[in-house]
């Protein structure tokens, strides 16, 4: 399972909409959605940085 996946999954699993979960992780909702689907590479630091 890739990185998006399992986010996507643990965030369906907690019943929270993308939109929701993207404002409470500071990350713009497309890049998001983006980062779910695999078109999208992050790292960990940007995650923290959003804090």
């Amino acid at each position: 399972m890739e990185i998006g996946e399992h986010i996507r999954s643990l965030r369906e699993e907690s019943e929270i909409s993308q939109t929701e979960f993207a404002k409470y992780t500071h990350i713009n909702n497309s890049v998001l959605s983006r980062i779910e689907a695999g078109k999208c590479a992050f790292k960990d630091q940007e995650i923290k940085d959003n804090r």
